[in-house]
């Protein structure tokens, strides 16, 4: 399991966020609360969420503690959704310490990667072993396909869920110096 957790951080499938903000708590709170919906709905009505007309950029909960949240679905867009983000509030002596852990692998990828890989790999050397020992070259040219194909079926999911994994980052740490952003050109404006 842990060979298994090294290689999802080494794909990128789950990061870790560090921010420090000179806001307050509620300030915090109240600008994300902004950015956020509340994730009440049973997953069955939340498929109608790319036809959502608020201008929220997130799903999810918070608390005075932390906050889970996800990137809303939009159309065209149907990976951003999977990466999770799961946060922790920390107060210091200069403010607030942000830390978020974005995590896209969910449990049901490793059941398809347990599926996937054996499977691939008794092709290959089923191929293998008919291609040499019966001298059957359509065998041993099937050998590039199957290499290929099983690149693509498992490392085309493996790119879509870390590709969701930066974006959610990225936006999320765009949002968060937003709203530090917004708190001080108010701090200045008093």
């Amino acid at each position: 399991m842990k060979a298994l957790e090294n290689a999802i951080v080494k794909l990128e499938l789950k990061r870790q966020l560090s921010i420090d903000l000179v806001v307050s708590r509620e300030v915090f709170i109240n600008g994300l609360k902004k950015q956020m919906k509340s994730e009440l709905e049973s997953p069955l009505i939340s498929g109608f969420e790319i036809f959502s007309s608020d201008n929220t950029s997130f799903v999810g909960d918070i608390t005075e503690d932390g906050f889970t949240l996800r990137s809303k679905r939009v159309a065209g867009k149907s990976v951003r959704h999977i990466a999770v983000a799961k946060g922790i509030i920390e107060e210091n002596e200069k403010g607030l310490s942000v830390l978020i852990e974005i995590n896209a692998f969910r449990g049901i990828y490793s059941c398809m990667l347990l599926l996937l890989i054996p499977l691939y790999v008794c092709l290959f050397l089923g191929s293998l072993y008919i291609g040499v020992v019966r001298l059957n070259l359509e065998a041993l040219l099937s050998l590039i396909f199957i290499l290929f194909h099983g690149a693509f079926m498992i490392g085309g999911p493996v790119f879509l869920l870390s590709k969701a994994a930066r974006i959610l980052d990225q936006n999320l740490e765009y949002i968060i110096k937003e709203i530090e952003n917004n708190d001080s050109s108010k701090q200045e404006a008093l």
